[in-house]
């Protein structure tokens, strides 16, 4: 998006706005292309990029603006309920972590665009689909070749043991 990051060192205010509007617009990921593979400040862009990306996020979050673009469309699926009420849950009673299973992704993604307060682990046991996932904002993609076969309790409880999450 800074594309005048191949030969600067720094982002005009219409690039820097354009990062911004992604990030209130509720994208998952923002892309570097250029600025990267041929620009004169790679590492430069990275930063300048996740900088934008959380001042932004930091800025809707005090504002109690954080996920507001999800807030004000009425859900239409019984999963996008879950999804919002797993977002709000998470606020109110401040989570360390949602713990997501999914064969398909799905549900990992639902959970992220309703923008929880705490990071969502997310489990599969589809290599493509963990990798798919890794895209997803606030989405800890883990590959468990259990899940899906396993009682989710239990690998709930695993996987909360493994990762450091437990109380």
């Amino acid at each position: 998006m800074p594309e005048s990051m191949i030969n600067h060192a720094r982002p005009t205010r219409a690039e820097v706005t354009d990062v911004s509007h992604a990030v209130v617009s509720g994208a998952d990921a923002v892309m570097l292309s250029g600025e990267t593979a041929a620009g004169e400040y790679p590492v430069d862009a990275v930063e300048m990029m996740d900088r934008i990306a959380k001042q932004t996020e930091a800025h809707l979050w005090t504002s109690g603006q954080y996920g507001l673009h999800t807030r004000d469309v009425p859900p239409i699926s019984l999963m996008q309920v879950i999804g919002t009420a797993t977002a709000r849950m998470s606020r109110d009673l401040m989570a360390r972590a949602v713990l997501v299973v999914t064969q398909s992704g799905i549900s990992a993604h639902i959970v992220s665009t309703a923008r929880p307060a705490a990071p969502i682990v997310a489990v599969t046991g589809n290599q493509q689909v963990f990798h798919r996932m890794s895209l997803l904002c606030g989405v800890v993609p883990i590959y468990d070749p259990d899940a899906g076969k396993a009682n989710p309790n239990e690998l709930a409880r695993k996987i909360t043991l493994e990762s450091g999450l437990g109380v």
